[in-house]
């Protein structure tokens, strides 16, 4: 279970680790304005308590640098029009002022809704092209094959997947299913209970990062 942070910092911290992880906040903040900025509104957004222990950076959906010095965590479900609408218009200013740049990691992790009928066969779906390289390509296909406030469909997983018939199924029994669930528990063990949810930190190691804002429920601008 990770702790949560409290309203004062317990301990002392050198001056130079202070002031190394103030611009690296800094960075972090640049990313927040810009996915909870302009383009978004907060009717129903919340700040969640931020943990005091490091995030794990398990296998995953990943773009950028691994040594980029801020890491965002994405959770996300293919059904959710908001992460559709994230994706679509924010992810492409940040992609290309912050991930292209070397200066942000971007980190795709799963939490399909129960609201949603397809959220999790199209999550395992994308997990198993991840593990054959298409992650990326399923990703954009999922989100526009629901499309906003779409009932969506599931044609042609084989194509989407690059995987026969056969080896998607056993892929969705066993990998698929089991990073999917490995996503939710993360979520749940961090508070994470609605879509899209972003993890903002700086990278400690190439195996967690610090985590500075937790945001969720943000919904687009009308």
């Amino acid at each position: 279970m990770f702790r949560l942070a409290r309203p004062t910092v317990d301990g002392m911290r050198s001056a130079i680790d202070l002031l190394s992880s103030v611009a690296l906040i800094v960075a972090a903040v640049v990313v927040v304005v810009q996915v909870f900025g302009v383009r978004w509104v907060s009717e129903r957004s919340e700040e969640l308590p931020v943990p005091i222990d490091p995030v794990p950076i398990d296998e995953g959906p990943s773009a950028g640098s691994i040594d980029a010095p801020v890491v965002m965590m994405v959770f996300s479900d293919f059904q959710c029009p908001y992460c559709a609408v994230f994706f679509k218009s924010t992810l492409p200013s940040i992609r290309a002022n912050q991930i292209e740049t070397g200066r942000v990691r971007l980190l795709y992790r799963h939490l399909p809704l129960p609201i949603h009928k397809l959220a999790r066969a199209s999550a395992e779906l994308a997990s198993c092209s991840f593990l054959n390289g298409r992650f990326w390509d399923a990703h954009d296909s999922l989100f526009e094959s629901f499309a906003v406030g779409g009932a969506g469909t599931l044609e042609k997983p084989t194509a989407m997947t690059g995987m026969t018939r056969d080896a998607l199924a056993a892929c969705v029994e066993r990998e698929g299913r089991d990073l999917v669930v490995r996503d939710m528990e993360l979520a749940k063990r961090l508070g994470v209970r609605g879509t899209p949810t972003v993890v903002i930190g700086y990278r400690q190691r190439d195996d967690q990062f610090q985590t500075t804002s937790v945001l969720t429920g943000a919904r687009p601008v009308a």
